[in-house]
Parts: structure tokens; sequence; C-alpha cells
């Protein structure tokens, strides 16, 4: 209470406002989020009204002292819910949503415990920052119960409650002037460039709203006459190899269905032009395929001198000139995604639990396609097979066969375990069994990079060579990919021994940048060692992603002229550039990537709809296009390649949610699909149940 003139005012209702802009504010400064014009409008905005939101609600009991334990847990709440976030971005860098937290909260707390626990001893400094609102309110009522919160009659909660709505709706405008500002909250929805743009409040808002109904302003396609990205225009000449493209009877499957999102789908698809057929269609046909997944190896990890089978992978396949593994925000988990499925994770790790729990058909992953020649593919993980569910997501993969750690797998049970224990525990199994399509996701490269912590950086750290100068840190990512490399080193050795090493395609992409080396008290890091890594001053999120990936086989290696790509490539790539090498019959225009052996116009394309291509960079947090050297565009450029990113990524949407494979490949007409050569159409879901290791039980302890 205040005492002016006498008179006593009752200041409670302003202890909301206050506190939501204090966490605010106190959040963007200890993450280092941008802090504009827009972003300190729209805070103050939001956070009075919302303010005033709360305070009606702490005013339906006639105790005060009861609406002033609901007004602290309240405050408590949303102190916790700023508290969450800033931890998960202080550990990997990247802002993510609630839904996508507690997805992965799970294999978090079972493996990384340690991790967690220093995250929050290191921090105890920012949580009493953050906790002092809350401690205020609890001293406040303990010791002089002054946090009066006094039943409110209708008057005064209905001027709470157009204060709410007044202020709110100016948020609201402050946010969606421009279009691409509106979009942000709409079509091009994203959690992380939401809280950069905006707010928390927003952010938390809109993400549990699209959680719960869904977002409706995602999954509408602009079908018009320009030509996507992936295929190219009508020939002028003859195509001397035909097209990657099969015939789907699209027009009936508009027929079969009475929703709108569905029928879009389905034109969408119909309009593109398919990527072409050309000189390596099929060189690998009836052979082998390796498929690694490195855990956070970067282009930087790789030298002649620490990692020379990485470097002779690198240089001596396709050479690959710009590559790139954005960020999904799921971490490993959406990394994989995208090597395999060649499919965008468009909402972080909730899509990749999406496929397990709707049992997705994944019809064009090479593992399938492998299954239904009746050829080999297995899988394999020198972790526990239960992290990320693996166990029930690698059979959807196409995996007959799968083993890790404590799961048919033979290594040493250390954190990280060896990558080289995991090829000299495998290569023997496969390497007779031909044609095979193998995948592997390795985890030496996992994070943290300094002592004590890191069994693989212990073991490797004295033989970096040539780093004298670099952070431990460093030095020590630079170790633990010295036992990929070993690993590679053995696998070659072995398909050379076997006489296969040139009837073998070896692709490797990372899963994330390596964000151990960022900043953060979860990782022991008291420096962002990024920059030092990527000898740069500053970085964007395209510096962060660049990467490498390998394409290897002694196909390449022993060709006079190396095949170059020179292009924008990412992982979403892979899919079809595979496909394409083992001349598997398959519908380019189902793949949002593109075979980068083809002459397709190249795109790499982010969640929030960032995006590169050969002409230039567009980064949405900025809204800026950048042309690339000596590079012109013509006025409409930047809008059509918004409009074919948007459309490609609200075909990944609704890929997952309509299960679109099942749709096409299994359709009870059996005309709709004309299978033309090679693979029979046969439904691979039932191996989820089916193609378990014998030893993976409900009962089992490590389950």
């Amino acid at each position: 209470m205040l005492k002016i003139k006498g008179r006593y005012f009752n200041l409670t209702p302003l202890i909301f406002p206050f506190v939501f802009i204090y966490l605010e504010f106190l959040f963007r400064i200890c993450a280092g989020a941008p802090t504009t014009f827009r972003v300190i409008l729209s805070v103050l905005l939001i956070s009075i009204s919302i303010g005033f939101l709360m305070n009606v609600i702490c005013s339906f009991f006639r105790k005060r002292k009861t609406n002033a334990w609901i007004a602290f847990g309240i405050v408590e709440f949303f102190t916790i819910l700023y508290l969450l976030i800033f931890f998960v971005h202080d550990a990997f860098g990247v802002y993510l949503s609630l839904t996508t937290i507690f997805k992965g909260a799970g294999g978090v707390a079972k493996d990384f415990m340690d991790n967690v626990f220093l995250l929050i001893v290191h921090n105890i400094h920012v949580i009493i920052l953050f906790e002092l609102p809350a401690i205020g309110m609890l001293i406040l009522q303990l010791k002089t119960k002054r946090l009066v919160y006094k039943r409110g009659n209708l008057i005064t909660r209905a001027v709470f409650v157009i204060v709410f709505i007044v202020l709110g709706g100016l948020a609201q405008l402050t946010m969606v002037v421009g279009a691409n500002s509106r979009a942000k909250l709409t079509s091009k929805w994203d959690f992380a460039n939401c809280v950069e743009s905006f707010n928390v409040i927003t952010s938390v808002q809109h993400d549990l709203r699209y959680t719960i109904f869904g977002n409706p302003h995602k999954g509408s396609f602009v079908v018009d006459d320009e030509t996507e990205p992936n295929g190219e225009t009508e020939p002028t000449e003859p195509v001397e190899y035909g097209y990657n493209v099969m015939n789907i009877d699209f027009d009936k499957l508009i027929d079969q269905t009475d929703d709108s999102t569905l029928q879009a789908m389905h034109r969408y698809v119909k309009s593109l032009q398919p990527t072409k057929k050309n000189k390596y269609t099929g060189i690998f046909k009836n052979k082998n395929v390796i498929l690694i997944s490195a855990e956070a190896m970067s282009l930087e990890a790789i030298d002649p001198v620490n990692t020379p089978t990485l470097y002779r992978m690198l240089t001596k396949g396709i050479q690959i000139k710009e590559a790139y593994q954005p960020y999904w925000e799921g971490s490993t988990a959406t990394g994989e995604f995208s090597n395999v499925l060649g499919m965008v994770p468009t909402d972080a790790i909730n899509s990749y639990y999406q496929l397990e729990e709707e049992n997705t058909n994944c019809f064009m992953t090479v593992g399938n396609y492998y299954l239904r020649n009746n050829f080999t593919s297995w899988a394999y993980h020198n972790h526990t097979s239960d992290f990320y569910d693996r166990q029930y997501i690698y059979p959807l993969y196409g995996a007959s066969q799968f083993k890790a750690l404590h799961d048919g797998l033979d290594i040493t049970v250390q954190w990280p375990e060896s990558d080289y224990e995991l090829m000299e525990a495998s290569v023997g199994e496969y390497v007779n069994k031909q044609p095979f399509f193998i995948y592997y996701m390795t985890v030496s490269g996992h994070a943290s990079y300094e002592f004590d912590y890191n069994a693989i950086m212990n073991q490797n750290y004295d033989l970096v060579q040539g780093y004298d100068d670099a952070s431990s840190f460093v030095k020590g990512y630079k170790a633990v990919h010295i036992e990929l490399d070993r690993g590679m080193e053995y696998l070659i050795n072995e398909l050379e021994k076997a006489g296969i090493a040139d009837d073998t395609l070896i692709v490797m992409c990372t899963d994330h940048f390596p964000y151990g080396l960022q900043e953060s008290e979860a990782w022991g890091t008291d420096d962002d060692y990024l920059i030092e890594l990527f000898d740069v001053d500053e970085y964007d999120k395209f510096v962060r992603d660049h990467t490498a990936i390998i394409m290897w086989s002694e196909y390449f290696e022993n060709l006079e002229e190396p095949v170059v790509v020179d292009g924008p490539v990412y992982s979403v790539d892979i899919l079809p550039t595979i496909l394409n090498m083992c001349g598997f019959e398959y519908d380019s225009r189902l793949l949002p990537g593109r075979d980068i052996l083809s002459d397709s116009e190249p795109l790499v394309m982010w969640p929030d709809h960032s995006w590169i291509t050969d002409k230039g960079y567009y980064n949405m947090s900025t809204e800026r296009f950048v042309p690339r050297e000596g590079v012109t565009v013509s006025d409409d450029y930047v809008e059509r390649m918004h409009t074919i990113v948007a459309n490609k990524l609200n075909y990944c949407t609704n890929w997952l949610n309509y299960d679109y494979f099942d749709i096409v490949f299994n359709n009870s007409d059996d005309s709709i699909v004309t299978w033309t050569q090679g693979d029979p159409l046969v439904d691979t879901s039932d191996l989820v149940d089916e193609l378990l290791p014998e030893d993976q039980g409900e009962d089992d302890e490590d389950y």
C-alpha cells in the first residue's frame, strides 16, 4: 500500500507487469537475445497486458491470503519457464519450445545428468536473479502481510480485462506490422525466431496454441508457373537419360479425398518438374551403401594430419565445395531425420517422435528400398538403443537389424563410446552379405570436450598435431575426431580386403554443428570456442551450420577427372542423390531435396524460412537478402524463392501429418502408381514390431 496525502493506494496490481518486464529483459541479457525497438515495445505491452490478466485470476477468492499465494505460484511458474528456456539455450545454443524440451527431456535426464547438474550449479547467480521477484513476493507475504490481492468487484475486474485486451491488441499490432513480421507468427512460425524477434511470452503462447490446435496458417501451397529449384524447366532439347519420376495418377488421388489440404498437396507435387537422370544414375545399382550420421562432425574437424582418412574421403570422393547441416532445433535426432528421410523436421524433435507415434510410412529411405529388394539393411549405434527411441525409429527407416550398446554390440562401456570399436565390432558381420545398406550413428564426437568428462578426448588428446596454440576445448574437439578417423580407416581397409571398396558408396554427414564448443556451463566452456574453431570474429547460422558432406568410393577416387559440385548442398539432398546413384525407381517430386549430380538448381533452407542458393543468402532473422559477389538477381527473385521455400516446408509438414507416402504407395486403388521396374510395392511398417533385437524386451532394465 502507498500513502499519498492521507489516502492509501494498493500498488499490488503493478507487481505482475513489473515481474514480466523484469523476467523478459533479464532473459534477453543473460541469453544474449537481440533487443530492438520492436522487441522493447512488444515486451512492455505484452507484459502489462498479461500482468493485468493475472490480476484478474488473483482476485477470485474472499481470503486475501489465498489470492496472495496464487499470485506467488504464478510468478514462480513463469520464473521456472524462463529459466528452463534459458538453460536449454545455454546448453544447445538455440531457443527450444516447451514441447520440444519436454519431448527430449527423458533422454537428457538419463544420459546427461552430470551436465544438467553442472549447468544448475554454475548458474546459481542467474537462478537467484530470476528468482528475485518470487523471493520478494514471499517476503512480502510471510513477513509484512503487504501482498494485498483483494477479491475484486465486477468493475475492477472489467477494468483489468479491458487493459488486458487493449494492450494485448496493441502488442499484436506491433508484432504484425510488415508481411515478414506477420509471417513469423503464422505461416513462417518458428519458436526460436519468435523469441528473437518479439518476446518469450508470445512465443510460448503461440507454441502451446499450435501444439494443441495445430497451425492453420501452415500447409497451404502456392502453385504457379514458376519452376521449383529441385526441377528444371521443360526441356528445349532431347533429354539423354530421362527423368527420375514415377507414373503416379495425382488426379485420381485428388478425386479420392475431400480434404482441401491434401488435394492442394497432390496438386503441388503434380506441378513440380522432376529432376533429370544423369551419367551417374545406377552406378551403384545392386551394390553397397553405407550412410553415417557423424556426431558433431564439421569441416574444421578434418585435416590431412590428424584425420587423414576423412581428408582422403573428403578430397578424393565427390568434391562438395559448399555443404550445410541446418540446426533443426532438435539436436541429434532431427539431424538424423534429415540425413535418412530427406525431409525437413519442421516441428523439431516433435517431428521425429511423430514418426514413432503414427508408425509413419518411410517408403523412400534407402533402407526400405534395399529391404523391398531382399537386400541386407542393418543399423548400428555405439550408444544405447533406447536414446531417442531408436529401437522403434530405425525399423521405420528400413533397418531389419539394429545393434547398439548392450544390445548385440560388444564394445567398451564408457562416455562417449569409441567409433573405432563400433566399426571393429560390426564390419565383419555384413561385409560378405552384399549388396548391403548399413546405417551408422556415431557418438565419439559428442561433447563435452574437457578432461575428466570425455574418455575419447583423454585417450587421443596427446595425438593432436599442429594445434599447440589452440584452446584445450578446440584441441579436445580435434582429438575426438581422431577416433572417428580411426574407425573410417578400419572400415575402408576391410572393404579393400574384401575387394568391394569400389562397389561401396560411403556417405557421411553430421547431425548438427558442435554446440559443445559454445559458451555454456553445461559443457564446461567459459567462452564461445566456435569463434576459434571457425576462425571468425562473429558468426551467423550460415557460418555455424556450414559443414562437410562426404560421398566417397574408390570408384570416384579412380576417375581421371574428379566429380565436383560447386553449388550449396545440404543433408536433405543426400537421399535423392543416393537413390539416383543406386538406380532405384523413385519420384524426385516427392522429395524436397535434389540429386546434386543432376543439373537442378541448388537450395538450402532452414526451418525459420532462411535460405541459401547459388545466387545469395536470405536470413529471416534480419529479413535481408545478400547476393553472392558478382551476382545480380531479378526484382522478383527473393519473393519467388520465399514461395518455393514455404511450399517445400509446408510439404514436409503435411508429408508427416498425413502420412503421405502411405496414401500414395499403399493406396487401395492399384492404378494410382504404375510400377515400371524393380521394387515391389510393399508395406514395411510392420517392421517396427517384427525386427527389434531378440533380447530387447519391455522388462529389460535398460529400457
